[in-house]
């Protein structure tokens, strides 16, 4: 499963619904440390960590078991650019 890709400018978050598990593919041309940030619906941001992306495509697997069910928002940030994209968590 491709979890984060940006594509035509777009996040993608797949699957979508997730449940404890994603994989965090991220494919750029960016090359540095980006920001990648899950956000409640009140906004509070629930999971904060740094992503060092040294080649094209970068893979980890992001744990997303300690969020309660509902809807999310995932942001990557990196330069002056962000991505948003909606995740539903089962």
């Amino acid at each position: 499963f491709q979890a984060l890709a940006f594509e035509n400018s777009e996040l993608l978050i797949k699957p979508n619904p997730a449940n404890e598990i994603i994989p965090r593919d991220i494919h750029t041309s960016f090359r540095g440390v980006a920001q990648l940030q899950i956000v409640d619906v009140t906004g509070a941001i629930v999971i904060k960590e740094d992503i060092n992306i040294v080649s094209e495509s970068d893979s980890r697997f992001l744990d997303i078991s300690k969020l309660h069910s509902g809807v999310y928002f995932v942001r990557i940030s990196f330069e002056s650019r962000s991505k948003v994209a909606r995740m539903l968590k089962k």
